[in-house]
């Protein structure tokens, strides 16, 4: 007891050495007589072979992840094995084609590797696996028993994790939800009991132990000691070596798998951001291999559209969607239907959090708790005042940022009536934000959309999920029926990023996005 409670104040943290699942490349052989093999190819090909969700439906609950030296070291091994079978050859001869080596020396690699992961997972490879052992709090809701219509939606929030689902039959909507986050802990036989006890779910490699999700709340609370998270400003986070693992673990206690093999589940992404160099590429295919390792097709759409989609059916889906997130805004504007603009700002609720922490010296979480209990427009009290100006100066941003790229957008459609703007997300929920951009909009010289309306999404924490179910499921529909269009939602993910081009999407861009 005492050591688990030790765990929670000032223990360092010690980060494990892990390999994310990256995409596959062949790979690149030079060319004829300088006898070189791309090892660094060979080692992302071998950061792939990590099948979490399979592991998971063969019953296996520890999970060895291969460090980059280890990998390195098979390699080494294989080629030095290829070349010492045709040491006696004359590779200048021509006798023994190149290609035929670096194959073998691949062919290799792979029987030495399917060895290594079955010694491991059996336990006896040399690291310390990964122990997911399951228990309370979980959502309230799984999809793991309820018979559900093909086609997931999931939005992967920075604070929440949000997924969607259609029951067969009545044809309700049912959503999941977790919190992003986890704390750390040890994971000696005492903190085990400990967690068996209190029946709460955690993971450990040797006698580091993490527990995940809303518990990780809980806990932190009890002991003072804030949760972290896997993700930071919208995008998993690169202070947290252990952040796609865990990711990973809280997509598959939401989604569970799938009905059937290469089921479409539809995630959202941020836009392509306007206020720094960052890009998302590696977010995106992170999640992309998460969600396959589970067997899952994945589709990505960017937040912002999947908020007029769910939300303005009635305005013909024409209007402007703001997602309001905790590491970001995400602004997108649609026609009937089709994209025309999406980006992204890297200021949200942390944004302000942090920025009144540091502004009058107080905890962040401090903050996070008394702007959870305010109205933007009767703030009480220091902190409380200068949350509101901080709310101020980040909706004032946002508009002018609006106003900017609105302005300069090449396919910027030419709407015959005024459009309404729909917000959602955690950070939009604080009373009196629809009041604050009503007044920022109102401050604005040359907006160039006229306004309608603003208001809330019906569903604030869920608009993103439905929106990624009801792209999910129109997918599935299409793919069902024979000699079938694109349909629409797949058309809109041909414009998840890059620079607006007029009209619409060509094909030759769906195929290449689907």
């Amino acid at each position: 007891m005492f050591r688990f409670l030790s765990s929670l104040f000032g223990r360092k943290e010690q980060p494990f050495d892990a390999h994310p699942l990256i995409a596959e490349d062949d790979p690149v052989i030079a060319a004829r007589g300088s006898q070189v093999i791309d090892i660094s190819g060979m080692i992302c090909q071998a950061s792939t072979r990590v099948p979490l969700g399979r592991l998971a439906r063969w019953g296996r609950k520890a999970v060895n992840l291969l460090s980059r030296d280890k990998i390195d070291q098979l390699i080494n091994r294989a080629v030095r094995t290829i070349v010492d079978k045709y040491r006696v050859i004359d590779f200048s001869s021509g006798k023994v084609p190149q290609t035929q080596i670096a194959a073998e020396a691949r062919q290799e690699f792979d029987s030495l590797l399917a060895q290594y992961l079955r010694s491991a997972q059996d336990g006896e490879g040399s690291q310390k696996p990964f122990e997911i052992v399951t228990g309370n709090p979980r959502p309230e809701l799984t999809f793991d028993n309820m018979q559900l219509e093909y086609g997931r939606g999931l939005h992967v929030g920075t604070v929440n994790l949000v997924a969607a689902a259609k029951t067969q039959g009545m044809g309700d909507l049912v959503y999941v939800s977790e919190r992003n986050a986890f704390l750390d802990v040890l994971a000696d036989e005492s903190t085990r009991k400990l967690m068996r006890q209190l029946n709460l779910g955690y993971i450990s490699q040797g006698e580091n132990g993490y527990i995940v999700g809303e518990a990780a709340l809980g806990l932190g609370r009890i002991f003072g000691k804030p949760p972290r998270r896997p993700m930071k400003n919208g995008t998993l986070s690169p202070d947290e070596p252990a952040s796609l693992f865990i990711l990973s673990l809280l997509i598959r206690q939401l989604l569970g798998f799938p009905r059937k093999q290469g089921e479409i589940c539809v995630y959202s992404v941020p836009a392509d951001p306007v206020d720094s160099d960052r890009n998302y590429i590696y977010h995106r295919g992170a999640l992309e291999s998460a969600l396959k390792s589970l067997g899952y097709t994945p589709r990505p759409m960017v937040e912002s559209h999947l908020i007029v989609s769910s939300e303005l059916k009635d305005q013909d889906y024409s209007g402007i969607g703001v997602s309001c997130g905790a590491g970001m805004f995400n602004v997108g504007v649609a026609y009937k239907g089709v994209p025309a603009v999406n980006f992204s700002t890297s200021r949200g609720g942390d944004w302000v959090d942090d920025s009144v922490a540091q502004a009058l010296g107080e905890p962040v979480e401090r903050v996070r708790d008394l702007k959870e209990s305010m109205d933007l427009r009767k703030p009480e009290g220091r902190i409380q005042g200068a949350i509101a100006i901080y709310y101020r100066h980040l909706l004032e941003y946002t508009v002018e940022t609006m106003r900017q790229r609105l302005s300069d957008a090449q396919n910027m459609p030419s709407f015959s009536k005024a459009v309404p703007i729909v917000c959602a997300g955690g950070a939009s929920q604080i009373p009196g934000f629809l009041e604050m951009f009503k007044e920022e909009l109102e401050k604005s010289r040359g907006f160039p959309v006229r306004i309608e309306f603003i208001r809330m999404a019906r569903e604030p924490m869920r608009s993103v999920a439905k929106g990624c179910l009801q792209a999910a499921l129109e997918e599935m529909e299409a793919l069902a029926e024979p000699e079938t269009h694109a349909a629409p939602s797949a058309m809109a993910r041909a414009e998840v990023s890059g620079t607006p081009k007029r009209g619409l999407p060509s094909l030759a861009s769906f195929r290449k996005a689907a």
